[in-house]
């Protein structure tokens, strides 16, 4: 004799077939998926055909389906699994949803206004429901207020205030977060200055960690100068001190950026100049701490429905011979019924990759 189904699974079937016998006859929706395959290897890999062909053979994305028949009744697929979905209201302002899948897996929700909450478990075992719970507020003075508390007795108050004070032309906004783990306090305070400069001063420490010297403190004075955009900034963490300046400009139909800092007792600094070169070309030149670097990028149309792609990056160490530059390049075609990409580095070997990818329409 067969064994006898329990009584949740029989449930669970039930909800299904209630939710077709509601949908059968009317008709599936879903969105787009993708066929796709690649190959990639050296060259010389080609001349194995059967391997070749092998990693050619296509990858469907499973699509997911989702039909809703009225009434708040919806049926989906997704990820292989089947859901039966209800949602409605209760009362006047209640929202209630509640959703079953074929492995006996529910989730239910309920919302009004600005609080939620959210069960969750599985068959008519409720020794394993969790739950999540959250309620927004307001209070007069303090700020807009968020807790948030679940089953395992975790909770989270956030208080944040946007618009603490203004006191002597700055303006403080203020967020502090408190949790089993401890509090954390966040101030920001910003103030313009003339000419369009405008100064921000920040203040926060991590949860839990209470000592001033572990503090992070965050300076940062920005201000137009010749055309361009300046700013400096300054900071402590954990007591050690970090700077960093930078410039920003368009010079030649291109922007320029120079950065200079000053992090764990070294010196960081990086130049840089990008513009666009035409036919859909763009370059990058640059120097660092590294070295000098570039890279070009360039699209074009090569025919109807095929554009090719091709980009190359270089760097080389300052004060070398030249033996450690580094370049890698790659060209690419694409047409809609597949690519082709070929790149190449000084210290790599040639490499091609083959490939499709295309989107059928639900």
């Amino acid at each position: 004799m067969a064994p006898r189904q329990s009584r949740s699974r029989m449930a669970t079937r039930a909800v299904c077939a209630l939710g077709l016998s509601v949908l059968g006859l009317r008709r599936w929706h879903g969105p787009a998926y993708t066929v796709k395959g690649s190959w990639e290897g050296e060259p010389s890999s080609l001349t194995d055909y059967s391997a070749v062909m092998k990693e050619l053979e296509p990858v469907v994305t499973i699509p997911a389906l989702g039909y809703s028949g009225g009434k708040g009744v919806s049926l989906s697929l997704a990820d292989g699994k089947l859901s039966a979905n209800y949602a409605g209201q209760i009362g006047e302002d209640t929202q209630f949803s509640l959703t079953v899948d074929q492995d006996e897996a529910w989730r239910a929700s309920l919302e009004s206004g600005k609080t939620v909450l959210a069960v969750r478990g599985q068959g008519t075992n409720f020794n394993d429901v969790a739950w999540e719970a959250s309620q927004a507020g307001s209070a007069a003075g303090v700020g807009d207020v968020l807790l948030e508390f679940n089953s395992d007795s975790k909770y989270n108050l956030t208080v944040t205030n946007d618009d603490l004070a203004d006191i002597a032309g700055t303006h403080l906004a203020v967020k502090a977060k408190a949790s089993n783990d401890g509090v954390q306090h966040k101030l920001v305070a910003t103030r313009a200055l003339p000419n369009d400069a405008s100064l921000k001063y920040t203040l926060e420490h991590d949860v839990g960690v209470y000592d001033v010297d572990q503090y992070t403190h965050e300076a940062e004075l920005s201000m137009p100068v010749a055309g361009g955009d300046a700013a400096l900034k300054i900071g402590r963490k954990n007591a050690a001190m970090a700077y960093e300046s930078s410039y920003k400009r368009v010079v030649q139909g291109g922007d320029a950026a120079v950065k200079l800092s000053y992090v764990n007792d070294g010196i960081l600094y990086n130049v840089s100049y990008a513009r666009d070169v035409g036919s859909g070309a763009a370059a990058v030149v640059g120097v660092d701490n590294e070295g000098v670097y570039s890279k070009l990028a360039a699209t074009r149309g090569v025919a109807d429905g095929l554009d090719a792609a091709y980009e190359a990056q270089a760097r080389a160490k300052l004060g070398s011979d030249g033996s450690s530059a580094e370049l890698s390049h790659g060209l690419k075609l694409s047409h809609k019924l597949g690519h082709v990409l070929l790149t190449h580095g000084t210290s790599e070997k040639p490499r091609i990759r083959l490939g499709y990818e295309f989107g059928v329409d639900a």
